[in-house]
């Protein structure tokens, strides 16, 4: 009777070897026949250590913060802003009364395939020039908070949102996914500039910009 529980044993545990095996091997073929690129973007959103997301949400607004609802895996957070770069992330986070975190979320690689494989140089162009925007975004937030003219602000949205909707026409055909994106941002940063502009409002659109970038980029990552 052991014989043949050991034989049975055996018989499974070589079946999910070969398993493993072959999936490893369809792995590597497929990496070998891809195209990898390096991107090694990480963005930092502040998030509010709240759980209550009312609350946190009505809080975050009324000190000047996006109010933007994040999730992260089996988490919801309301988040303040989010920050392209580390160092900016915890030096806002060290000087702020409220309880925060910083959650962070990246992109290290893109795999392209098949026919994506052609056009990997578009789609890096793509996501290359819409993370220039979320610089400029990034940059106009920071000039009003060091008391930019409001003329100033909205001359500079003018033109963002010029960019982005030549973004949308010329991606309209090739990547259409990233066009509607792009469509979206710039009637988002159109209306924001039609008005008195809050750094509240370009930290929200901000927090969404970064949230599609990494919706994008997850079709092309493991």
């Amino acid at each position: 009777m052991d014989f043949f529980i050991k034989r049975r044993w055996f018989a499974l545990f070589s079946a999910l070897l070969f398993t493993m095996i072959f999936g490893f091997s369809v792995y590597a073929y497929t990496l070998s026949h891809a195209k990898c690129i390096w991107v090694g973007k990480t963005f930092y959103f502040l998030v509010s250590a709240d759980t209550h997301i009312q609350s946190a949400t009505h809080e975050a607004q009324l000190s000047g913060g996006a109010g933007y609802l994040l999730t992260d895996g089996d988490s919801q957070y309301t988040a303040y802003s989010v920050y392209l770069t580390q160092d900016i992330a915890y030096a806002v986070q060290a000087d702020m009364q409220e309880e925060t975190l910083v959650v962070e979320k990246r992109v290290e690689y893109m795999i392209f395939h098949g026919k994506e494989k052609s056009k990997y140089r578009l789609y890096q162009g793509a996501f290359n020039a819409l993370y220039g925007c979320m610089d400029i975004l990034t940059q106009n937030i920071s000039r009003l908070e060091n008391g930019e003219t409001q003329d100033s602000c909205k001359r500079i949205l003018q033109i963002l949102e010029r960019q982005i909707e030549y973004m949308a026409n010329k991606y309209h055909v090739q990547y259409p996914a990233f066009a509607l994106v792009c469509k979206s941002l710039g009637e988002g940063v159109g209306m924001i500039a039609e008005k008195v502009v809050y750094c509240k409002d370009l930290r929200y659109l901000l927090c969404v910009a970064c949230e599609e970038y990494l919706r994008l980029a997850s079709a092309f990552t493991l």
